[in-house]
């Protein structure tokens, strides 16, 4: 069965999609089968030169159950490579 998780973050507008996407795919994870925007927002007049984005990340194994330790795992290492690329999580 195939586990959705979403993950919101705010970018500086010099970051792009391909640099997000090509981060979260060096990532490796053979479990992470898709990886999508869902949702773009310009955060102009209140915060200009930022966006904000909603990504929804699919994880799923073909052969087991995926095991909540290694999903917490794998949304840590997401979450700590969008903070790199100048995100912070969208409260």
């Amino acid at each position: 069965q195939a586990v959705e998780r979403d993950f919101s973050f705010v970018f500086p507008d010099a970051v792009q999609w391909h640099t997000i996407a090509s981060a979260l795919n060096a990532l490796a994870i053979a479990e992470l089968q898709s990886v999508n925007t869902v949702a773009v927002w310009s955060a102009a007049p209140h915060s200009p030169g930022v966006y904000s984005l909603l990504i929804r990340c699919v994880f799923q194994s073909n052969d087991r159950t995926l095991r909540d330790d290694e999903l917490t795992t794998w949304w840590a290492t997401i979450i700590a490579t969008l903070t790199s690329l100048g995100g912070t999580i969208r409260a």
